[in-house]
């Protein structure tokens, strides 16, 4: 299976430690297995933006670090929650990320990367210069 050029690991930095998330056929297979709910379930959640059961949180977290983390790091992480459950919030856009993309068609992902780079060109050329060295257009 060719890897798909529009999904790559979503990130995020807890505590000095750098979490990567991402979803594959064996992790969403994993979450179906773990919590007995279809993918697609989840996935309307997240793209309805709905709330999301906290009993769904600590099987979301193992699924997505799976694929690059060790269960040593995954237990961690899941710790780390238990003890601070506002934790989900922090780390959830990354999360939604890494779950919706790879269920997304390629061409609808083409066009977001398009519009994202166009949005910051656009940002780039409106930013005002702060440094006080003149510039050339």
């Amino acid at each position: 299976m060719p890897h798909d050029i529009y999904q790559e690991p979503q990130k995020i930095t807890i505590d000095e430690k750098t979490y990567s998330f991402e979803f594959d056929h064996n992790s969403y297979a994993l979450f179906e297995r773990l919590t007995r709910k279809s993918i697609y379930e989840l996935y309307k959640s997240f793209i309805n933006q709905e709330e999301i059961m906290y009993q769904d949180t600590l099987p979301i977290i193992h699924c997505a670090m799976k694929k690059h983390h060790s269960e040593k790091e995954i237990n961690i992480l899941q710790e780390k929650l238990k003890k601070s459950p506002n934790l989900w919030h922090e780390i959830s856009n990354q999360i939604i990320i890494a779950f919706v993309n790879p269920l997304l068609p390629p061409k609808m992902l083409k066009e977001m990367e398009t519009q994202n780079n166009s949005k910051k060109k656009t940002q780039k050329k409106n930013k005002p210069n702060t440094t006080g060295l003149k510039t050339t257009s």
